[in-house]
């Protein structure tokens, strides 16, 4: 998996998607004129008839003229506000993260205490290993629950506010295999950065979409409206005739809408469903599921009225099948069962009853998927005789790779004290859990942070938070880390008040003692970056702004010189591999000089990663490639380089690199 790759290919789609709704809004342009041609001599009966000296009516010409430049600057200012005023009022909208986008769909954010069903705890259960393993923050979880049908999808801006979202009939008919493998897509979707472009072509479409909608709405205000009217005056027939054209007008931009989501989603599906037996390292489970969609009678279409904006977001074609292939948003099932087995493919037949692939049968042709992988710029290796084993990946993808290298950091949730992960799970212990974890192993100072808990929190806060340090200090610091992740979820689910008063009391107990630890830095800045982007919040980063090495240079020798030293290796080998990676990755990369170990500090590390969380993409990507490097060097990641990665991966709202083999 290579997030940077993709997310150049997705800057390459952004540029597709303007040309695309250019020409959509000028096919709207000429539709609004048109139809203003045909209306505008029956609107005006004044200017076809006139009275001569008699009294006489006599009719004047009333031949439609297709030629009124007036009417061009009319239809132009309609159609451009209209449209304009649609997608910003959309973009604006859809600024709250995927969780708005969940809701629109009717996702109904579920947990544990919440909903007792099996199936939707071993739906948390898949979503939280995913997360554990790809390196991204755990994420709410909604289900759809009118919709019986099978599909999912991923929704949010960044990593650190996106949604995973299920249908009631995902999770009632697939096995855990199965809906590992259609989370697991879904994932994709997440590290390759398609979310963000997605959430845009949401906003653009709503824009092309609004003057259809408006047409219908007039249609059936009108109809009710005139419905106890005889009068051949009554100015509904107007309204209709306008809502009508509206309509038509509408249809031109319904078919942009269709061939912009089916020209930019077809193609990151098959990269999403190769990925996904990357992640799974089990090609049959995705492969059932899409066997399933195909024989099922529903599918995996969406009633949701809302899905027809947003139907490239989903796992499967959320508008059925399209008479049209240019029109639909997914490649065929067969074609997508077959990328990943072809063997199988032969094999399958009509829809005459459930069929389940041999567990085997999709093995022989992982080679295959290997090959896909190479095609979709992704060459990790891909083990059929070990799909337990961690994916091994070389080079410039040793980072990307979507399970990290590290068996150790990959701890199974079972690792964890059931009762701890059971109150993580909860936005009202989940704070508790996050205080303990920066509670002080100082008797004395631990009394004070007690006491600003109580502050913050309230007086019943305090016991609470002392019984889930108990369970916390039994913790490692990577599971302490792990448990941040878990936490997500829960604390983006807390009130605006709560966030912020979450937010005050983590600055509080790192300040308690007078000093900060490595450790704590990269707690606070992961729990501030992420809580910013709670929908309510509105706090949102400045992306891709500055474009300039020379702007961020010092900032960029500050960030890596903490990283090269955070290894534990001499003065001279930290020096030299500083060294190699500026002037591997970075422009002039002579000029670069580390500095020592005594001139850093964590607030001046801290300073420099809030100025290169506003650089663009390109930087971040060399950032990020030069510090994989140097904790590379030795083929060894220490705990400071693990909590320093993890505190710039939050900065930049990147997903957290894998890294080499773990040591304390």
């Amino acid at each position: 998996m290579d997030f940077f790759t993709h997310q150049q290919q997705a800057r390459r789609q952004s540029a597709l998607l303007v040309a695309l709704f250019s020409s959509a809004v000028l096919a709207i342009v000429a539709a609004t004129y048109f139809s203003l041609c045909v209306i505008s001599p029956v609107a005006s009966p004044a200017e076809s008839e006139f009275h001569n000296r008699t009294g006489q009516t006599i009719a004047r010409d009333a031949r439609i003229r297709w030629w009124q430049p007036e009417l061009i600057y009319i239809a132009t200012g309609i159609s451009v506000f209209i449209i304009g005023l649609g997608s910003l009022y959309k973009i604006a909208q859809l600024r709250g993260g995927g969780s708005v986008v969940a809701t629109a769909l009717g996702g109904t954010l579920v947990s544990e205490d919440l909903d007792p069903d099996p199936h939707i705890k071993q739906l948390l259960n898949i979503v939280e290993e995913m997360s554990l393993a790809s390196g991204i923050a755990v994420p709410p979880v909604f289900v759809m629950r009118n919709e019986s049908s099978i599909n999912a999808f991923a929704a949010g801006d960044t990593p650190n506010n996106a949604v995973i979202g299920v249908s009631q009939g995902a999770v009632d008919s697939l096995s855990r295999d199965e809906l590992q493998g259609v989370i697991a897509h879904e994932y994709s979707h997440i590290l390759n950065g398609d979310m963000r472009t997605n959430i845009r072509m949401m906003g653009v479409l709503h824009g092309i979409l609004l003057i259809a909608i408006i047409g219908f709405y007039l249609i059936r205000f009108a109809a009710y409206a005139g419905s106890g009217s005889r009068n051949k005056n009554n100015p509904t027939v107007y309204l209709i005739m306008l809502g009508a054209a509206a309509v038509v007008i509408g249809s031109v931009g319904l078919f942009f809408a269709r061939i912009i989501k089916a020209s930019l989603s077809r193609q990151r599906e098959f990269l999403a469903d190769a990925s996904a037996v990357q992640f799974t390292r089990n090609p049959d489970g995705i492969a059932n599921a899409l066997n399933k969609i195909r024989v099922n009678a529903i599918g995996s279409r969406i009633k949701n009225p809302e899905a027809e904006v947003a139907s490239h977001l989903f796992f499967g074609n959320a508008r059925g099948a399209s008479f049209f292939s240019l029109f639909s948003t997914h490649p065929p099932l067969e074609e997508r069962i077959r990328r990943i087995s072809p063997i199988l493919a032969g094999k399958l037949g009509g829809k005459s009853g459930p069929q389940t692939i041999p567990t085997g049968i999709l093995r022989e042709d992982v080679a295959r998927v290997s090959s896909l992988h190479r095609e979709s710029g992704n060459s990790a290796r891909l083990d059929a005789d070990k799909r337990s084993e961690p994916v091994v990946a070389s080079g410039r993808e040793l980072h990307l790779a979507p399970l990290r290298t590290s068996a150790v950091e990959r701890l199974a949730l079972d690792s964890f004290d059931s009762l701890l992960i059971s109150a993580a799970h909860h936005g009202y212990t989940a704070r508790f859990i996050v205080a303990a974890i920066l509670f002080s192993t100082d008797g004395s100072i631990r009394k004070q942070q007690l006491e600003l808990v109580e502050k913050y929190l309230g007086t019943a806060a305090k016991n609470e938070t002392l019984q889930q340090h108990e369970r916390v200090s039994k913790c490692s610091r990577l599971q302490r880390m792990q448990l941040l992740d878990i936490c997500h979820a829960s604390l983006m689910s807390l009130s605006i008040s709560q966030v912020k008063a979450m937010q005050r009391l983590c600055s509080a107990l790192v300040a308690a003692d007078g000093q900060i630890e490595l450790f704590e830095f990269m707690v606070e800045r992961v729990l501030t970056y992420r809580m910013n982007e709670h929908s309510d919040l509105q706090i949102h980063r400045r992306g891709g702004t500055y474009k300039s090495y020379r702007t961020s240079k010092e900032a960029i020798g500050t960030v890596l010189s903490a990283i090269a030293h955070a290894s534990g290796l001499s003065s001279e080998i930290c020096e030299a591999n500083f060294n190699v990676a500026m002037r591997q990755y970075f422009p002039n990369g002579r000029e670069y000089k580390i500095l020592g170990r005594s001139a850093l500090t964590l607030h001046q590390v801290g300073a420099a990663m809030d100025q290169l969380a506003g650089t663009s993409l390109l930087i971040k990507e060399k950032i990020i490639d030069s510090a994989i490097l140097l904790v590379g060097s030795d083929q060894k990641t220490t705990m400071q380089e693990m909590e320093l990665i993890r505190a710039l991966s939050a900065t930049l709202a990147l997903p957290t690199p894998a890294v080499p083999e773990f040591v304390t």
